[in-house]
């Protein structure tokens, strides 16, 4: 199963899509529990629907 087929994307793509540039940026918004993220093997992947609904919520706050 390759990461498109599931819908997971690494750090990079989540910073694209929140138009951050810092990793440190996007470990905070998960530790914050604002961002949930998926620890496979020493990697570190979101699920891009996800991320997608926690942009949609906080841009409606």
């Amino acid at each position: 199963m390759s990461n498109d087929d599931a819908g997971l994307i690494g750090r990079r793509e989540v910073k694209q899509l929140l138009h951050v540039k810092s990793d440190v940026t996007i470990w905070k918004y998960c530790k914050d529990g604002k961002l949930p993220m998926y620890r496979i093997g020493r990697r570190i992947l979101f699920k891009e629907s996800e991320i997608l609904e926690a942009i949609r919520i906080n841009a409606s706050t």
